[in-house]
Protein backbone atom coordinates (compact mmCIF):
# COMPACT_ATOMS: atom_id res chain seq x y z
CA UNK A 1 0.00 0.00 0.00
CA UNK A 2 1.10 3.21 -1.09
CA UNK A 3 0.84 6.87 0.14
CA UNK A 4 -0.44 9.74 -1.92
CA UNK A 5 2.81 11.24 -2.41
CA UNK A 6 4.79 7.94 -3.30
CA UNK A 7 7.65 8.51 0.19
CA UNK A 8 5.79 5.87 2.05
CA UNK A 9 5.29 1.74 1.40
CA UNK A 10 3.53 -0.36 3.71
CA UNK A 11 3.45 -4.41 3.74
CA UNK A 12 2.49 -7.03 5.28
CA UNK A 13 5.34 -10.59 5.66
CA UNK A 14 3.96 -14.05 5.64
CA UNK A 15 5.00 -14.78 8.98
CA UNK A 16 2.87 -11.51 9.69
CA UNK A 17 4.72 -8.82 10.26
CA UNK A 18 3.74 -5.36 9.16
CA UNK A 19 6.18 -2.79 8.18
CA UNK A 20 6.19 0.74 7.00
CA UNK A 21 8.88 1.64 4.93
CA UNK A 22 10.62 5.01 3.71
CA UNK A 23 10.84 4.33 -0.36
CA UNK A 24 13.96 7.44 -0.83
CA UNK A 25 15.73 6.16 1.68
CA UNK A 26 15.10 2.67 1.48
CA UNK A 27 14.92 2.28 5.80
CA UNK A 28 12.49 0.49 7.62
CA UNK A 29 10.43 2.92 9.72
CA UNK A 30 8.13 0.74 11.73
CA UNK A 31 7.26 -2.78 12.48
CA UNK A 32 4.08 -4.55 14.01
CA UNK A 33 3.01 -8.24 14.79
CA UNK A 34 4.36 -11.18 13.57
CA UNK A 35 5.32 -14.97 14.01
CA UNK A 36 2.66 -16.28 12.67
CA UNK A 37 2.54 -17.57 9.34
CA UNK A 38 -0.86 -16.26 7.76
CA UNK A 39 -1.29 -16.84 3.68
CA UNK A 40 -4.99 -16.96 4.28
CA UNK A 41 -5.19 -13.14 4.18
CA UNK A 42 -1.87 -11.55 2.23
CA UNK A 43 -4.43 -9.79 -0.47
CA UNK A 44 -5.29 -6.24 0.69
CA UNK A 45 -4.82 -7.06 4.40
CA UNK A 46 -2.66 -3.79 5.01
CA UNK A 47 -3.27 -0.47 3.65
CA UNK A 48 -1.61 2.83 4.59
CA UNK A 49 -3.68 6.08 4.88
CA UNK A 50 -2.65 8.20 1.32
CA UNK A 51 -2.00 10.72 3.91
CA UNK A 52 0.43 8.81 5.46
CA UNK A 53 -0.63 9.38 8.82
CA UNK A 54 -2.35 5.70 9.44
CA UNK A 55 -1.23 2.21 9.29
CA UNK A 56 -3.81 -0.37 9.20
CA UNK A 57 -4.16 -4.02 8.94
CA UNK A 58 -5.56 -6.97 9.53
CA UNK A 59 -4.04 -9.85 11.51
CA UNK A 60 -5.85 -13.46 12.82
CA UNK A 61 -9.41 -11.66 12.63
CA UNK A 62 -8.15 -8.90 14.56
CA UNK A 63 -8.40 -4.95 12.96
CA UNK A 64 -5.02 -3.30 13.91
CA UNK A 65 -4.45 0.59 13.41
CA UNK A 66 -2.03 2.77 14.20
CA UNK A 67 -0.41 5.88 14.15
CA UNK A 68 2.80 6.12 11.94
CA UNK A 69 3.80 9.77 13.88
CA UNK A 70 4.03 7.94 17.22
CA UNK A 71 3.44 4.35 16.81
CA UNK A 72 0.58 4.06 18.80
CA UNK A 73 -2.74 2.07 18.73
CA UNK A 74 -5.45 4.16 17.31
CA UNK A 75 -7.93 1.15 16.45
CA UNK A 76 -8.15 -2.71 17.53
CA UNK A 77 -12.05 -4.68 16.61
CA UNK A 78 -12.24 -8.36 16.85
CA UNK A 79 -13.74 -10.22 14.43
CA UNK A 80 -12.66 -8.38 11.11
CA UNK A 81 -11.01 -9.62 7.64
CA UNK A 82 -9.36 -8.53 5.06
CA UNK A 83 -9.87 -6.81 2.45
CA UNK A 84 -9.55 -3.26 4.10
CA UNK A 85 -9.10 0.17 2.27
CA UNK A 86 -8.49 3.76 3.15
CA UNK A 87 -10.59 6.94 1.33
CA UNK A 88 -8.47 8.84 -0.93
CA UNK A 89 -9.04 11.52 1.15
CA UNK A 90 -8.02 9.65 4.36
CA UNK A 91 -10.65 10.27 5.87
CA UNK A 92 -12.45 6.94 5.97
CA UNK A 93 -11.35 2.98 6.63
CA UNK A 94 -13.63 0.69 5.73
CA UNK A 95 -13.19 -3.42 6.12
CA UNK A 96 -15.48 -6.41 6.96
CA UNK A 97 -16.81 -7.83 9.24
CA UNK A 98 -18.97 -11.28 9.83
CA UNK A 99 -22.39 -8.83 9.86
CA UNK A 100 -21.32 -6.86 6.91
CA UNK A 101 -18.96 -3.80 5.86
CA UNK A 102 -17.95 -1.23 8.22
CA UNK A 103 -16.74 2.07 8.10
CA UNK A 104 -14.73 4.44 10.33
CA UNK A 105 -14.06 8.04 10.51
CA UNK A 106 -10.20 8.53 11.03
CA UNK A 107 -10.37 12.09 12.78
CA UNK A 108 -12.22 10.66 15.80
CA UNK A 109 -11.93 6.78 14.93
CA UNK A 110 -16.17 6.91 15.50
CA UNK A 111 -17.79 4.24 13.34
CA UNK A 112 -20.14 5.67 10.78
CA UNK A 113 -23.58 4.52 10.77
CA UNK A 114 -24.68 2.32 7.60
CA UNK A 115 -27.83 1.85 6.68
CA UNK A 116 -29.94 -1.40 7.14
CA UNK A 117 -30.39 -0.69 2.96
CA UNK A 118 -26.38 -2.24 2.55
CA UNK A 119 -26.50 -5.73 1.95
CA UNK A 120 -24.79 -7.79 4.96
CA UNK A 121 -22.13 -10.02 2.67
CA UNK A 122 -22.62 -13.63 3.39
CA UNK A 123 -19.36 -14.05 4.21
CA UNK A 124 -16.09 -12.03 5.84
CA UNK A 125 -13.78 -13.62 3.88
CA UNK A 126 -14.75 -11.81 0.75
CA UNK A 127 -12.20 -10.70 -1.73
CA UNK A 128 -13.04 -7.41 -3.35
CA UNK A 129 -13.55 -3.76 -1.91
CA UNK A 130 -12.60 -0.27 -2.40
CA UNK A 131 -13.68 3.74 -2.65
CA UNK A 132 -13.92 5.03 -6.06
CA UNK A 133 -11.59 8.18 -5.97
CA UNK A 134 -13.58 11.19 -4.90
CA UNK A 135 -14.22 9.19 -1.72
CA UNK A 136 -18.13 9.49 -2.02
CA UNK A 137 -18.80 5.45 -2.99
CA UNK A 138 -17.80 2.31 -2.30
CA UNK A 139 -17.41 -0.71 -4.43
CA UNK A 140 -17.46 -3.94 -3.01
CA UNK A 141 -18.84 -7.97 -3.59
CA UNK A 142 -21.24 -9.26 -1.06
CA UNK A 143 -20.06 -12.21 -0.53
CA UNK A 144 -16.60 -14.74 -2.08
CA UNK A 145 -19.08 -16.16 -4.70
CA UNK A 146 -21.22 -13.64 -6.14
CA UNK A 147 -21.54 -12.41 -9.31
CA UNK A 148 -21.73 -9.20 -8.85
CA UNK A 149 -20.44 -5.89 -7.77
CA UNK A 150 -22.23 -3.52 -5.31
CA UNK A 151 -21.72 0.34 -5.92
CA UNK A 152 -22.20 2.21 -2.26
CA UNK A 153 -23.17 5.96 -2.02
CA UNK A 154 -22.06 7.26 1.46
CA UNK A 155 -23.31 10.67 1.05
CA UNK A 156 -27.09 9.23 0.37
CA UNK A 157 -26.61 6.11 1.97
CA UNK A 158 -28.12 4.95 -1.39
CA UNK A 159 -27.49 1.61 -3.45
CA UNK A 160 -26.27 3.35 -6.56
CA UNK A 161 -26.92 -0.23 -8.88
CA UNK A 162 -24.85 -3.12 -9.11
CA UNK A 163 -22.38 -4.67 -11.74
CA UNK A 164 -23.22 -7.91 -13.01
CA UNK A 165 -21.04 -9.97 -15.30
CA UNK A 166 -17.95 -11.63 -13.54
CA UNK A 167 -18.37 -14.55 -11.35
CA UNK A 168 -16.18 -14.43 -8.45
CA UNK A 169 -14.92 -11.19 -7.95
CA UNK A 170 -11.42 -10.93 -6.58
CA UNK A 171 -10.08 -7.73 -6.49
CA UNK A 172 -11.67 -4.10 -7.39
CA UNK A 173 -10.16 -0.89 -8.53
CA UNK A 174 -11.58 2.17 -10.41
CA UNK A 175 -11.35 5.47 -11.62
CA UNK A 176 -13.92 8.28 -11.61
CA UNK A 177 -15.31 7.12 -14.71
CA UNK A 178 -14.68 3.28 -14.72
CA UNK A 179 -14.65 0.28 -12.64
CA UNK A 180 -12.18 -3.08 -13.34
CA UNK A 181 -12.54 -6.35 -11.40
CA UNK A 182 -10.53 -9.70 -11.73
CA UNK A 183 -12.42 -13.18 -10.94
CA UNK A 184 -11.40 -16.42 -10.41
CA UNK A 185 -11.35 -17.82 -14.01
CA UNK A 186 -8.89 -15.65 -15.49
CA UNK A 187 -10.92 -13.02 -16.82
CA UNK A 188 -11.39 -9.13 -16.25
CA UNK A 189 -14.05 -7.40 -16.16
CA UNK A 190 -14.58 -3.58 -16.87
CA UNK A 191 -18.09 -1.32 -16.29
CA UNK A 192 -19.11 2.18 -17.03
CA UNK A 193 -19.46 3.39 -13.26
CA UNK A 194 -22.11 5.79 -14.13
CA UNK A 195 -24.28 3.50 -16.53
CA UNK A 196 -23.12 0.44 -14.67
CA UNK A 197 -23.09 -1.13 -18.04
CA UNK A 198 -19.99 -3.84 -19.09
CA UNK A 199 -17.53 -1.93 -21.60
CA UNK A 200 -15.29 -5.38 -22.26
CA UNK A 201 -14.71 -8.82 -20.69
CA UNK A 202 -11.77 -10.47 -21.04
CA UNK A 203 -9.64 -13.26 -20.20
CA UNK A 204 -6.34 -12.04 -18.19
CA UNK A 205 -4.52 -14.83 -17.33
CA UNK A 206 -4.40 -18.81 -17.64
CA UNK A 207 -6.36 -19.41 -14.45
CA UNK A 208 -7.14 -16.48 -11.16
CA UNK A 209 -6.63 -13.51 -11.24
CA UNK A 210 -5.56 -12.11 -7.95
CA UNK A 211 -5.35 -8.41 -8.27
CA UNK A 212 -5.83 -5.29 -10.67
CA UNK A 213 -4.66 -1.51 -10.46
CA UNK A 214 -5.95 1.26 -12.66
CA UNK A 215 -3.10 3.85 -13.12
CA UNK A 216 -4.71 7.51 -11.87
CA UNK A 217 -5.16 8.63 -15.89
CA UNK A 218 -7.53 5.71 -16.38
CA UNK A 219 -5.35 4.87 -19.53
CA UNK A 220 -3.52 1.57 -18.19
CA UNK A 221 -4.39 -1.54 -16.43
CA UNK A 222 -1.96 -3.98 -14.59
CA UNK A 223 -3.27 -7.15 -13.33
CA UNK A 224 -1.39 -10.04 -11.81
CA UNK A 225 -2.31 -13.85 -11.03
CA UNK A 226 -0.46 -17.08 -10.69
CA UNK A 227 1.84 -16.27 -13.18
CA UNK A 228 4.70 -14.42 -12.19
CA UNK A 229 4.54 -11.85 -14.87
CA UNK A 230 2.26 -8.34 -14.27
CA UNK A 231 0.58 -7.61 -17.78
CA UNK A 232 -0.22 -4.15 -18.44
CA UNK A 233 -3.48 -3.68 -20.71
CA UNK A 234 -4.64 -0.57 -22.51
CA UNK A 235 -7.93 0.18 -21.47
CA UNK A 236 -9.20 2.66 -25.02
CA UNK A 237 -9.14 -1.19 -26.81
CA UNK A 238 -7.78 -3.47 -23.64
CA UNK A 239 -5.16 -4.49 -25.93
CA UNK A 240 -2.15 -6.29 -23.89
CA UNK A 241 0.84 -3.51 -24.03
CA UNK A 242 3.80 -5.44 -21.78
CA UNK A 243 4.25 -7.33 -19.20
CA UNK A 244 6.26 -6.75 -16.50
CA UNK A 245 9.00 -9.72 -15.30
CA UNK A 246 10.96 -9.78 -12.03
CA UNK A 247 9.02 -11.69 -9.75
CA UNK A 248 9.43 -15.91 -9.39
CA UNK A 249 6.06 -16.50 -8.33
CA UNK A 250 2.28 -15.84 -7.84
CA UNK A 251 1.63 -12.26 -8.20
CA UNK A 252 -0.44 -10.97 -4.89
CA UNK A 253 -0.95 -7.41 -5.08
CA UNK A 254 0.05 -4.23 -7.80
CA UNK A 255 -0.79 -0.74 -6.67
CA UNK A 256 0.23 2.40 -8.99
CA UNK A 257 1.44 5.65 -7.47
CA UNK A 258 -0.54 8.76 -7.87
CA UNK A 259 0.76 10.11 -9.63
CA UNK A 260 1.23 7.35 -12.29
CA UNK A 261 4.83 7.05 -12.63
CA UNK A 262 5.12 3.80 -10.40
CA UNK A 263 4.03 0.95 -9.83
CA UNK A 264 4.38 -1.53 -6.52
CA UNK A 265 3.90 -5.20 -6.77
CA UNK A 266 4.25 -7.71 -3.84
CA UNK A 267 4.55 -11.25 -4.78
CA UNK A 268 4.66 -14.92 -3.23
CA UNK A 269 8.46 -14.50 -3.86
CA UNK A 270 8.33 -12.96 -0.72
CA UNK A 271 9.43 -9.48 -2.54
CA UNK A 272 7.85 -5.90 -2.92
CA UNK A 273 9.31 -4.08 -5.90
CA UNK A 274 8.51 -0.72 -6.69
CA UNK A 275 8.73 -0.38 -11.31
CA UNK A 276 9.41 2.50 -13.54
CA UNK A 277 7.01 0.89 -15.64
CA UNK A 278 6.53 2.59 -18.58
CA UNK A 279 9.97 1.56 -19.44
CA UNK A 280 8.60 -2.21 -17.74
CA UNK A 281 12.29 -2.95 -15.95
CA UNK A 282 13.17 -2.31 -12.27
CA UNK A 283 15.16 0.65 -11.12
CA UNK A 284 17.07 -2.04 -9.06
CA UNK A 285 16.77 -5.48 -8.50
CA UNK A 286 17.73 -7.02 -5.53
CA UNK A 287 17.62 -10.30 -3.66
CA UNK A 288 14.78 -10.78 -1.25
CA UNK A 289 16.30 -13.63 1.19
CA UNK A 290 13.92 -14.60 3.55
CA UNK A 291 10.20 -13.93 4.28
CA UNK A 292 11.77 -11.88 7.62
CA UNK A 293 12.86 -9.10 5.14
CA UNK A 294 11.00 -7.41 2.60
CA UNK A 295 12.88 -5.98 -0.62
CA UNK A 296 11.74 -2.51 -2.24
CA UNK A 297 12.88 -1.40 -5.38
CA UNK A 298 13.26 2.22 -5.64
CA UNK A 299 15.04 4.64 -8.41
CA UNK A 300 16.68 7.21 -5.82
CA UNK A 301 18.89 5.19 -3.79
CA UNK A 302 19.97 1.72 -3.65
CA UNK A 303 17.60 0.04 -1.19
CA UNK A 304 18.23 -1.43 2.51
CA UNK A 305 15.98 -3.57 4.15
CA UNK A 306 16.39 -4.77 7.86
CA UNK A 307 18.10 -7.56 9.75
CA UNK A 308 17.28 -9.87 12.70
CA UNK A 309 18.31 -6.69 15.11
CA UNK A 310 16.03 -3.67 14.61
CA UNK A 311 19.30 -1.38 14.50
CA UNK A 312 21.19 -3.28 11.86
CA UNK A 313 20.98 -2.34 8.17
CA UNK A 314 22.66 -3.67 5.27
CA UNK A 315 22.78 -2.91 1.46
CA UNK A 316 20.81 -5.62 -0.30
CA UNK A 317 22.70 -6.98 -3.10
CA UNK A 318 22.27 -6.68 -7.02
CA UNK A 319 20.58 -10.28 -8.97
CA UNK A 320 24.49 -10.85 -10.31
CA UNK A 321 26.06 -12.36 -7.61
CA UNK A 322 29.05 -10.37 -6.41
CA UNK A 323 31.74 -13.00 -5.63
CA UNK A 324 30.95 -17.26 -6.06
CA UNK A 325 32.32 -19.08 -3.42
CA UNK A 326 32.99 -23.16 -4.30
CA UNK A 327 32.49 -25.58 -1.12
CA UNK A 328 33.05 -28.93 -1.78
CA UNK A 329 32.57 -31.54 0.93
CA UNK A 330 34.69 -31.97 3.98
CA UNK A 331 35.08 -28.31 3.81
CA UNK A 332 33.12 -26.18 5.99
CA UNK A 333 30.15 -24.56 4.47
CA UNK A 334 29.49 -22.48 8.06
CA UNK A 335 33.66 -20.42 7.33
CA UNK A 336 32.29 -20.16 3.50
CA UNK A 337 29.49 -18.28 4.59
CA UNK A 338 30.97 -15.87 7.05
CA UNK A 339 33.78 -14.88 4.94
CA UNK A 340 31.29 -13.96 2.32
CA UNK A 341 29.84 -10.08 1.73
CA UNK A 342 25.83 -9.81 1.26
CA UNK A 343 24.86 -10.74 -2.00
CA UNK A 344 27.47 -13.33 -2.41
CA UNK A 345 26.78 -17.20 -3.71
CA UNK A 346 27.85 -19.89 -1.52
CA UNK A 347 27.67 -22.60 -4.26
CA UNK A 348 27.88 -26.48 -3.26
CA UNK A 349 29.26 -29.06 -5.48
CA UNK A 350 27.75 -32.44 -5.79
CA UNK A 351 28.46 -34.85 -2.73
CA UNK A 352 27.63 -35.51 0.76
CA UNK A 353 28.13 -32.99 3.80
CA UNK A 354 27.82 -33.75 7.27
CA UNK A 355 26.91 -30.71 9.18
CA UNK A 356 27.10 -30.98 12.68
CA UNK A 357 26.04 -27.63 13.58
CA UNK A 358 22.89 -25.57 12.25
CA UNK A 359 24.60 -23.02 9.52
CA UNK A 360 23.55 -19.67 10.54
CA UNK A 361 23.04 -16.94 7.77
CA UNK A 362 22.41 -13.31 9.30
CA UNK A 363 23.24 -11.43 5.62
CA UNK A 364 21.56 -11.58 2.17
CA UNK A 365 22.82 -14.67 0.39
CA UNK A 366 22.60 -17.14 -2.31
CA UNK A 367 23.24 -20.93 -1.30
CA UNK A 368 23.22 -22.90 -4.50
CA UNK A 369 23.30 -27.19 -4.15
CA UNK A 370 24.27 -29.15 -7.39
CA UNK A 371 21.24 -31.23 -9.12
CA UNK A 372 21.99 -34.77 -9.59
CA UNK A 373 22.12 -35.90 -13.62
CA UNK A 374 22.11 -39.51 -14.58
CA UNK A 375 23.15 -40.55 -17.98
CA UNK A 376 26.63 -41.74 -19.64
CA UNK A 377 28.31 -39.31 -17.33
CA UNK A 378 26.23 -39.39 -14.10
CA UNK A 379 27.19 -36.02 -11.12
CA UNK A 380 25.84 -36.87 -7.67
CA UNK A 381 23.05 -34.17 -6.42
CA UNK A 382 24.13 -31.85 -3.12
CA UNK A 383 23.05 -33.98 0.03
CA UNK A 384 22.89 -32.22 3.47
CA UNK A 385 22.68 -34.22 6.38
CA UNK A 386 22.52 -33.37 9.97
CA UNK A 387 24.13 -34.97 12.98
CA UNK A 388 22.09 -36.98 15.00
CA UNK A 389 19.98 -34.67 17.30
CA UNK A 390 20.57 -31.51 14.77
CA UNK A 391 17.08 -29.78 14.49
CA UNK A 392 17.88 -27.44 11.88
CA UNK A 393 20.59 -27.49 8.88
CA UNK A 394 19.80 -24.00 8.07
CA UNK A 395 18.98 -21.29 10.03
CA UNK A 396 17.98 -17.58 8.55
Amino acid sequence: SLSADGSRLASVTVSGKIRLLDINRGVKLQEHGGGTQSFGSVVDSVALSPNARFLASERLGTLFVWSTENEGQVLREANMAAPLCFSPDSRLLAAVSESGVRIWQTDDWSEKDLPDALPAMNSPQINALTFTPDSRRLVFSPSRFASKLIVHNLESGSIEGELSGLESPQAVCCTDSIVAASGSDGNVCVWNLETQSVLKKFRAHRSIVVTVALSPDGRTLATGGNESEIKLWNTDNFELIGEIKGHHSQIWNVQFSADGKHLASASMDRSVKLWDWEKQIAHISVADVSHRNTTVHSSSKPSAASRSSDNDQVDLAVRAPRQIHEVSPGQNIQSAVDAAEPGDLIRLSGGLFDISETIVVSKPLTIQGTPGRGGQSPTEPTILKAAEGLTYVLQV
